[in-house]
């Protein structure tokens, strides 16, 4: 197997980190999937690459943006003409975060 073996409590701790609720029935089965997944982990660090150059985009792709250019745009009072309800030259929305 490998050197990476999942404890229970290991488990639970990274549950609690993720916030996730696990069965009692279903620790011991996480667990092995989850040292399953670090043995993978573990053959990777036995490869040599000392000689690899570090590969941070695969695909060579770029973002492609375009310029920022200041163009016409609404006064403040044009913008807030069409809302229902303003406060102090801002829109007046509900609350959307909530606790």
């Amino acid at each position: 197997m490998s050197s990476s073996k999942i404890s229970l409590d290991q488990l639970r701790h990274i549950a609690k980190l993720a916030r996730l609720e696990i069965k009692p029935e279903q620790e011991n089965y996480l667990a092995e999937q989850l040292s399953e997944t670090a043995a993978y982990i573990d053959v990777l660090g036995e490869l040599d690459t000392k000689n690899v150059e570090p590969t941070y985009q695969t695909n060579h792709l770029k973002n492609i943006t375009r310029d920022d250019v200041i163009g016409e745009s609404l006064t403040q009072s044009d913008a807030l003409s069409q809302t229902k309800d303003a406060y102090n030259g801002y829109f007046k929305t509900l609350a959307t975060i909530k606790k």
